[in-house]
């Protein structure tokens, strides 16, 4: 339901942005890389944190930005890599100097654990990214985003009631493409 509702939303929100001709598409990428390391009297820990964000939506020339994105995390604490894929709607404003906030609420959100069948489902949360980007050419621009996310979870594959809530900020790099 709530992906059939989102779906809903942005093609009407789409159908209104695209009847103006002051409209452009944007294609942004971006991609992050942590990593942490800890370290007791006894042994150390490692692990690290790779995101994929692709954002699409359209671009009005008053900086108002619509549209809609799917992350996905690679987390490896250790023997095998966690998955974490999330889509939903973005909001965002873009100034003409390039700063930018972009606003996504995540409405789809799974977690597949590399050791383990019984994965987390049904995951919902906020995800805020603000950044500026340069141009490259008159439809390229690079920046550089620091983006926060928040995804609960409240169950799993098996039924069984869960309630996980992963946060994390990470520095990012993002690609802009204009059409």
């Amino acid at each position: 339901m709530r992906i059939l509702i989102s779906a809903l939303l942005l093609t009407g929100i789409s159908a209104v942005m695209i009847s103006s001709a002051q409209a452009e598409i944007l294609f942004a990428p971006a991609i992050g890389y942590t990593q942490t390391e800890v370290e007791t009297d006894t042994a150390t820990s490692e692990s690290t944190r790779t995101i994929y964000d692709l954002r699409l939506g359209f671009l009005q020339n008053s900086g108002l930005f619509v549209g809609g994105m799917y992350s996905l995390q690679s987390i490896d604490p250790g023997p095998g890599a966690d998955k974490l894929s999330a889509a939903g709607p973005t909001l965002g404003f873009n100034h003409r100097n390039g700063f930018f906030i972009f606003v996504t609420y995540h409405l789809m959100a799974t977690y597949k654990f590399a050791n383990s069948s019984d994965d987390l489902v049904d995951g919902m949360g906020p995800q805020a990214d603000i950044g500026w980007v340069f141009p490259m050419t008159s439809s390229i621009f690079l920046g550089p985003q620091i983006s926060y996310r928040s995804i609960e979870f409240k169950k799993r594959d098996s039924g069984l009631t869960d309630n996980q809530t992963f946060k994390h900020i990470s520095p990012m790099i993002t690609l802009w493409f204009k059409f």
